[in-house]
């Protein structure tokens, strides 16, 4: 059994309070700058996008109607010229991280009168289904994993719900564990989700997801996936550019990155992005080619307009997807820690590629410790272990702690004596007197390392359950929201 103190440590750059004021400088900027940006209008690309948004969204509620799943009432469709807050990530399984971005999403937009967009990144690939719980036996952790699709893998677009049975079996498993682990708490969210997914089952999973979210949570904002969004006229001029200057933008995007890596001293070839290849006569382009058969880059030769079939989507890739929902879509984009690193980078090749500065981004994460207790003990211990060689040069320092027994403390208090009379006496000594002296030292020291050695905290701090690896699995940050 297992009771533990639930965390939460939430990163919100910068504070809340200050987002309206953000998203006011980017308004006045936007309004300022010209209409036609990479090619594509944006009055026309938020135009359309939000035509979009309100379609898809309203869709989800009618599936969710006949699943007979009670959604909250979506947004409204908003006004033309209202600002819009945009956040976005692949179809998974939220953990509270990525959940917290959603939330700030519906209260910055409530509290700015602008339009709250999510896209959903269904043209990425990834394992969507895949949901994760704890099970705590013998005061040890395991993290069990299950998929709640058909299929594993691929393109998130193609990914479905599983059969209601598949479903159900995961959700059971997950639910006795949690209750051998004593965590019965978290069960009646989980199994709200459960049965949100089962009568889901067959649906696609990224659509499971969001009515998951905003049933549990109660959110209304807009939603479009990317690859609807990337079928829009707009959004297809945009890409249009970028096929019809192939070569120059291969030329731009790589030397940005060059120059990106130098200048914060990167040696990492493949960081923040890799840079676009060359092979073969040939050059790839920040893009994937959607279509039956999954995804593929897009390469073309120098000089010439990159094609692609017309049955085919093509979609920006990372570093492009949020040039586009940032530089075009919205006044205000809220990342993740991770987007919040890598679209430095989009700062600065946006401002190459559109000749303009992108509007500011905010950061929002959450995380989330489900075993805080354990958590801090663990590092505690850690840190003790990295402090070893300390503990043997200077164990006074680790005195009065309740790290050792009463025996252990009073050995450890008259060695530590015994080492400032032995270093007293160095200072001032003479060659050949400092050498007795010395020799004196070092036996005290393995004295001392063979004493420590025997210790119940040095036994502690070699178990195997004192590392890193198991560290991180009591710290994992991706366990479902719904897990609280």
């Amino acid at each position: 059994m297992m009771s533990d103190q639930l965390e939460t440590i939430d990163t919100v750059e910068p504070p809340l309070s200050q987002w309206s004021g953000v998203l006011a400088v980017n308004v006045a900027l936007r309004r300022a700058s010209p209409d036609s940006a990479g090619g594509a209008s944006r009055a026309e690309m938020r135009r359309q996008l939000l035509v979009e948004a309100v379609s898809y969204t309203e869709s989800l509620a009618e599936k969710a109607k006949r699943a007979s799943v009670d959604l909250p009432t979506p947004d409204a469709s908003p006004e033309p010229d209202a600002p819009i807050v945009m956040t976005g990530h692949q179809p998974v399984a939220y953990h509270a991280g990525l959940l917290l971005k959603e939330e700030l999403l519906n209260a910055i937009a409530a509290d700015a009168g602008a339009a709250a967009v999510s896209v959903t990144i269904d043209t990425d690939e990834g394992d969507g289904g895949r949901i994760v719980w704890p099970l705590v036996e013998h005061g040890a952790l395991t993290l069990k994993v299950a998929a709640i699709t058909s299929t594993t893998g691929g393109v998130f677009r193609e990914q479905r719900v599983a059969d209601g049975a598949t479903v159900r079996r995961a959700f059971d498993e997950m639910s006795k564990d949690l209750r051998s682990s004593g965590l019965s708490h978290m069960e009646k969210s989980a199994s709200q989700a459960a049965t949100i997914y089962e009568a889901l089952a067959g649906e696609p999973l990224s659509e499971a997801h969001s009515i998951v979210r905003r049933v549990l949570r109660g959110h209304t904002h807009l939603e479009a996936p990317l690859s609807r969004v990337m079928a829009l006229p707009e959004a297809r001029r945009f890409v249009g550019a970028i096929m019809g200057h192939a070569q120059e933008v291969h030329r731009l995007y790589n030397g940005c990155l060059t120059a990106y890596r130098a200048e914060h001293k990167i040696k990492n070839a493949a960081n923040p992005f890799p840079n676009l290849r060359a092979e073969g006569g040939e050059i790839e382009l920040p893009v994937w080619v959607l279509s039956a058969s999954g995804r593929r880059p897009l390469w073309v030769k120098p000089g010439e307009t990159a094609s692609v079939a017309k049955e085919e989507i093509v979609v920006p890739k990372g570093s492009f997807v949020t040039l586009l929902l940032r530089g075009l879509c919205s006044d205000l984009f809220i990342h993740g820690l991770g987007g919040a690193r890598y679209d430095r980078f989009v700062d600065a090749f946006g401002a190459a590629y559109l000749g303009e500065s992108l509007p500011a981004f905010v950061v929002a994460s959450r995380t989330r410790y489900v075993f805080a207790q354990r958590v801090q003990e663990l590092r505690s211990l850690l840190l003790l272990k990295s402090r070893i060689k300390e503990m043997i040069s200077h164990p006074e320092l680790f005195l009065g702690q309740g790290l050792f027994s009463v025996e252990e403390e009073r050995y450890l208090a008259q060695a530590s004596r015994e080492r400032k009379e032995l270093l007293g006496g160095l200072g001032g000594a003479s060659m050949e007197e400092r050498k007795p002296i010395t020799e004196r030292l070092n036996g005290l020291n393995r004295r001392l390392r063979a004493y420590v050695e025997q210790t119940d905290l040095y036994r502690r701090l070699h178990r195997p359950e004192c590392s890193e690896a198991i560290l991180a699995n009591w710290s994992n940050r991706e366990l479902p929201f719904f897990l609280e």
